[in-house]
């Protein structure tokens, strides 16, 4: 019965990422290391021009900017939502595919991703922030951003949380590899 549902799960979001018609706000760019900053430089057509960073706070399908509306029509069903103490809410999309459950989570205020993060012990296929997936080891992402400007204890028992800060994105790391990757705005850092 675990096999069948776990089968159903996996072929519910090769589907949807099968489509792949994610409609992300304005131009995908990567992030770059420029000295000590970082910064977002543009892909496809406007590969090489600067663009804003938050054009560059996506993981896979998942984007900071994007709308409710689109957020559900590119994950499908939300599995969870929640609301915390300052009124924003979390959306939580389980994927159940190889051994372990990934989990999707995006954050939102008044109908918009503010932040987004992907937990789980293994790659999650499509939802990888600039070539960095779950499961990726983290002398990848050292060669990538460098050194982290800061690592402290993450509230997942065993898990270090390296911020790169005042970028927008930050990794939690387990056994030495990616165990969680997050974007956001500013405020949701």
């Amino acid at each position: 019965m675990r096999n069948a549902l776990i089968g159903l799960a996996i072929l519910a979001f090769t589907q949807q990422a099968g489509a792949a018609g994610w409609t992300l706000p304005g131009p995908r760019g990567e992030v770059v290391r420029e000295g000590k900053a970082f910064v977002c430089q543009g892909l496809g057509q406007a590969k090489g021009k600067k663009l804003p960073a938050e054009d560059c706070l996506y993981i896979g399908a998942l984007a900071v900017g994007m709308s409710e509306a689109t957020l559900k029509q590119d994950l499908g069903p939300v599995d969870d939502v929640r609301t915390d103490r300052t009124g924003a809410t979390h959306y939580v999309y389980l994927r159940v595919a190889g051994v372990e459950p990934k989990f999707i989570t995006a954050t939102l205020v008044g109908g918009v991703v503010v932040a987004g993060q992907i937990n789980g012990p293994e790659p999650l296929e499509g939802f990888s922030f600039n070539g960095i997936n779950l499961g990726t080891g983290a002398s990848a992402v050292k060669a990538k951003f460098g050194a982290p400007v800061k690592i402290e204890p993450s509230d997942n028992p065993g898990a270090e949380k390296w911020s790169y800060a005042p970028a927008n994105f930050s990794f939690e790391i387990t056994d030495d590899s990616v165990s969680a990757i997050r974007v956001a705005t500013d405020k949701y850092r």
